[in-house]
């Protein structure tokens, strides 16, 4: 079985998939955008802008995950602490 895992950083966005198998887990596919969203926090809030950029780039990464027939995902954000 296929299982995707997204992680929103400050800086960048990860898409891992992975297969589970004979209780083993493998990576198969990995993308990783940067899109610097820390510099479109204005006070400790996403502008416009940067919940634009992020939307587009999630939009793509949900497309690779339905072209990869990935079923089980989950979609994550860490944050720096200040």
């Amino acid at each position: 079985m296929l299982y995707g895992i997204v992680d929103i950083g400050s800086n960048t966005v990860r898409l891992n998939v992975y297969n589970y198998k004979n209780n083993k887990l493998n990576i198969i596919f990995t993308r990783k955008e940067n899109l610097g969203l820390i510099f479109y926090i204005k006070k400790d809030k996403l502008t416009k802008e940067g919940i634009k950029k992020l939307i587009t780039l999630l939009k793509e990464i949900k497309a690779d995950l339905d072209h990869l027939n990935v079923k089980c995902y989950s979609f994550f954000s860490t944050a720096p602490s200040g």
